[in-house]
């Protein structure tokens, strides 16, 4: 199988991957068909070697370098790459670090954290500020970590919600995911090896970044300004236990915060230091050297702990200053296994159910575990009765204790999070592994009794074999988790299995699937789908990180094992299931339906949605199928929108912006192309009708205008001119092709543009793709951009009558009042009559049946229901005094070429910024929309003072972060 998208760099490969078709081959298979898996494959597993990955809300992928302590930035779909400047530590001596093992960004996308281990020297982490582009970071503060204190795991804390659809099909925001944040700026959580919780947050008045520490074997209480708490000496029969895995659980509408560690014994550094003097070279010859099995179990019992310690985290806010309090809980047991290791945790939690009721008093917190002592890090506080060579079990609690009375086990539907574990077992090494999941449930009562402080429980509840391959990666899914039921998403390789056919020898290695947590079994409403990885010389590479993109609609997967090049991977996310198995193109197709909700919850949260984009522009989906989608998401927004239409209509705009932009570079036949091209363009129009109109209102000084942004309001004049003869040259096109044809409106087909299945495994009827109104004509038959464009020509006759007024003895107005006179004579257009023909034609609009208004948006044309409408405005347009046809279609460029036979050569045109419509310079490099391409100097560098207007610059700064279609800025040299 090709993949649709590859990129390769020096250090980089973004593979974006599909679900393969099934193969029909005969003959028989040989060993270089095929594909095995062996323990060794799995081995990174057990050692930790995981690449941190995580796809941010600018559809940004960070990841690690495979050799040199860096960042590696891909943005998707795009795939160019970009780089991040490394704290002083690693630039000064790059050698001495390792690649990042933790990577972390906020959920708003302003901050990022990474920590590198450190080869002969202390860690650091780094902490990055994100300006207005975005490939723009700077780094804010940096940390070194001593050795047996880095970092293992990170978790941001932030103020937003998500948006998910209920089960009426109506947008709903959760509620807050983790303690609430009385502050705009995220909080930083790090969990150390050393059993410490680092909080690092913003200080609202002063901009610097502060930290609290706190230990999570001992009860904690940290304030501001109290000293950092010393790294925790975690010393037992076996040695040091250091943290290896680490889980952090935020409940939704909870202030408390979870966190489950699993720690390894390590040797305990020598208590003196050494010193040459005292060093003795004698050799006594009665010293006898230890027995063989005395050495061999002291090395044996250096190994996983068998217990999770579980510590509960709590936030205060006091004004401006953070409090941190930490209370060691019961840990949870593990069932010993003679050969099976702890792979992962994952916390897992679903929004709560409406009216949900209390389970239980404090009274009842430790009756489910009678036998577990209270406290608890690794090693210490805690009773043992083994030597230094046997495994290591901690010894039951005293006879009285188990005399406490069993209270009855609660729903585990109720339960506020989930904690998972997942082992790999290899057995003897001479069979296939076993993988295992285990699920331990958490319960809370918000009644504090003066007795117990602690007023969480929690519960082993079950645990599942697989019966077939090996759960490799899991992210939790809390969105698509129904109240009470939630799920996640685990990664199951298998075993064995044969390399696709024509595709570079990549084969399909494991499935990725949706989890049921209440019992561990695969959900049978989620259709999973396919991992497919490439097959090198040394076998299989099989993923062990993944990451969700913001809208769950794909999934990145790295692989560790590779030390030479990045290998990313892009999958489709598994497709709910219903009863209902419509085609695309059904209106109550699901996959349809999907596409469009995700596309309207993006809207509402204002997330990037380039994964849902990219499953609308895969080659195997219709243009048909792509306006069904947009007018699904748009009739979502109608319908439960409660804020500004005009807000969403332009977000709605610039996501039919990148989607016919897309499918234009793949467009197979020229006309296609062109269409798409005059969609893309007309939504680019739409976005900026409406920004123009903000800017003609801001500048606005009474009566009149501005007049220090006249040159600025005579430029985007200009662009307006250009922009009517488009649209007037269409509607001479369309009545005289109306009138020739009957005034049928109707155009011919084109061929389907494929006739295989598409994305969702649906085969689209032929539609019409080309029609005889072309794309600009929707500024006449949609509400939105028609009132746009009345109010943008009532300003400019406003503007030209203002200008005439004043005095002649200003030579700067009278300059701009004959630009603006020959601006408009010169275009073969009467403004007056138009904006006097536009005016009338905005409540025959009103009168338009919504749904032709929708599918006319998402089409960005005028859909066949709307022909009616649009051919009694023609009428009144064409009919009328507005148009001069002469001077609308001829040109005095064309007169001068076509009399006196020369052959002029038309010049290059220059550059125009997208905001501005301004001419570019050439010596100052302009940023670029990820999204339109557009180019811009708006914020690149400051304009001199007292060149622009006040109220200019104000309108200008409004786009500093975004363009106007709502593409994020980037530099031109990425």
């Amino acid at each position: 199988m090709t993949p649709e998208h590859t990129r390769s760099a020096s250090y980089s490969e973004l593979k974006v991957l599909s679900t393969p078709s099934k193969s029909k081959g005969k003959g028989k298979k040989t060993d270089e068909d095929t594909w095995q898996l062996g323990w060794w494959d799995l081995q990174p597993l057990v050692d930790g070697i995981k690449r941190p990955i995580q796809w941010t809300r600018s559809s940004i992928i960070l990841t690690a370098h495979p050799s040199l302590p860096q960042l590696v930035c891909l943005q998707f779909p795009s795939n160019s790459h970009f780089d991040i400047p490394p704290p002083p530590p690693l630039s000064s001596s790059p050698a001495s670090y390792d690649p990042p093992s933790v990577i972390a960004a906020s959920p708003l996308d302003d901050w990022i954290f990474a920590y590198f281990p450190g080869k002969d020297a202390d860690g650091v982490g780094a902490l990055w500020r994100r300006g207005l582009q975005l490939d723009s970071w700077t780094v804010k503060e940096w940390w070194t970590f001593a050795g047996g204190a880095g970092v293992v795991e990170a978790k941001w804390l932030g103020p937003e919600r998500d948006w998910v659809v209920s089960e009426e099909n109506k947008p709903t925001r959760l509620p807050s995911l983790g303690p609430a944040i009385p502050q705009r700026n995220s909080i930083l959580l790090l969990v150390t090896e050393a059993h410490i919780i680092n909080v690092y947050y913003i200080h609202p008045q002063n901009d610097a970044v502060k930290m609290l520490s706190a230990s999570l074997c001992r009860p904690c209480r940290m304030k501001d300004g109290d000293p950092r708490a010393i790294n925790e000496r975690v010393d037992g029969p076996r040695g040091m236990g250091l943290i290896t895995h680490s889980a952090i659980g935020l409940g939704y509408n909870e202030n408390s915060i979870i966190i489950a560690t699993h720690s390894k014994a390590v040797p305990s550094p020598p208590s003196d230091l050494y010193s040459p003097d005292t060093v003795d070279l004698s050799l006594s010859l009665s010293a006898t050297p230890p027995a063989f099995g005395q050495s061999l179990s002291h090395w044996e019992s250096w190994d996983d702990e068998n217990i999770i310690e579980i510590c509960q985290v709590k936030l205060g806010f006091y004004g401006l200053a953070l409090t941190l309090s930490t209370d060691p809980l019961p840990p949870i047991y593990l069932t010993p296994r003679p050969a099976a290791y702890l792979t992962d945790l994952v916390f897992v939690t679903s929004p709560p159910r409406p009216g949900a009721r209390i389970l239980y008093t404090p009274t009842q917190t430790h009756a489910r575990h009678p036998s577990t002592p209270k406290a608890s890090p690794a090693m210490t506080h805690a009773s043992t009765n083994q030597s230094p060579g046997k495994p290591f079990m901690r010894s039951p609690g005293k006879s009285g204790q188990s005399k406490i009375r069993m209270e009855s086990r609660p729903d585990r539907s109720e339960a506020k999070m989930h904690l998972v574990c997942a082992f790999v077992d290899f057995g003897d090494y001479s069979s296939q592994p076993k993988s295992e999941m285990a699920l331990h449930s958490f319960y809370f009562s918000p009644v504090v009794h003066p007795q117990s402080k602690p007023s969480w429980t929690h519960y082993n509840e079950l645990s599942r074999t697989l019966p077939v391959g090996v759960a490799a990666v899991f992210a939790p899914t809390p969105e698509f988790s129904p109240p009470g039921d939630p799920h996640f998403l685990v990664g199951v390789l298998d075993f064995e299995g044969v390399i696709l056919k024509g595709t570079g020898r990549e084969a399909t290695i494991g499935k990725f699937r949706v989890v049921r947590v209440l019992d561990l079994t695969f959900s049978e409403k989620w259709e999973p789908s396919s991992i497919i990885t490439a097959i090198g010389a040394r076998g299989v590479d099989p993923p062990f990180s993944v990451t969700i993109s913001p809208n769950r609609a794909l999934l990145c997967t790295v692989s560790p094992s590779t030390k030479s090049i990045i290998r990313t991977s892009i999958h489709h996310y598994p497709t709910y299931r219903t009863a209902n198995n419509g085609t695309f193109g059904d209106s109550e197709s699901v996959p349809r339906r999907h596409l469009s909700n995700s596309l309207a919850l993006a809207v509402h949260a204002r997330k990037d949605p380039s994964d849902i984009i990219h499953n609308l522009t895969s080659s195997s989906v219709t243009v048909r199928d792509v306006e069904v989608t947009l007018e699904g998401a748009i009739q979502m927004l109608e319908t439960h929108e409660s804020g500004s239409k005009e807000m969403w209509l332009v977000d709605m705009a610039g996501v039919a912006l990148d989607v016919y932009r897309q499918k234009s570079v793949t467009a197979k036949s020229d006309s296609l192309r062109e269409d798409l091209q005059s969609r893309w363009q007309t939504a680019q129009d739409v976005c900026f009708i409406a920004a123009m109109n903000m800017a003609w209102e801001d500048c606005l000084d009474g009566d009149g205008y501005d007049l220090e942004a006249v040159w600025q309001l005579i430029g985007v004049s200009g662009w307006l001119m250009e922009f009517l003869e488009k649209i007037l040259k269409e509607c001479v096109l369309f009545s005289s092709a109306a009138t020739t044809d009957g005034a049928s409106g109707q155009g011919s087909a084109p061929p389907p543009e494929n006739d295989e299945d598409d994305l969702f495994g649906s085969t689209s009827s032929p539609v019409p793709t080309t029609s005889l109104a072309g794309p600009p004509l929707l500024h006449l038959v949609h509400l939105f951009p028609l009132e746009h464009l009345h109010r943008v020509l009532n300003h400019v006759k406003q503007f030209r009558s203002y200008l005439g007024t004043l005095s002649a003895r200003a030579e700067n107005a009278h300059i701009a009042k004959e630009s603006i006179v020959d601006l408009a004579e010169c275009c073969g257009i009467n403004l007056n009559a138009f904006e006097q023909a536009v005016a009338e034609c905005v409540p025959d609009v009103k009168l338009m049946k919504p749904e032709y208004a929708r599918s006319s948006f998402g089409a960005m044309r005028p859909s066949p229901g709307s022909y009616n409408t649009l051919r009694k405005l023609v009428s009144k347009i064409v009919d009328s005094n507005v148009i001069d046809k002469a001077h609308l279609f001829i040109k005095p460029d064309d007169l001068i070429d076509g009399m006196l036979g020369l052959s002029v050569a038309t010049p290059t045109p220059r550059l125009r910024d997208v905001i501005s419509k301004a001419i570019l310079p050439r010596q100052r490099q302009p940023i670029v929309c990820s999204r339109c391409g557009g180019k811009s100097e708006i914020g690149v560098s400051p304009s001199p003072p007292g060149n622009m207007s006040v109220r200019w610059a104000t309108w200008e700064r409004a786009w500093t972060a975004r363009c106007i279609c709502g593409g994020m800025w980037r530099d031109v040299r990425v």
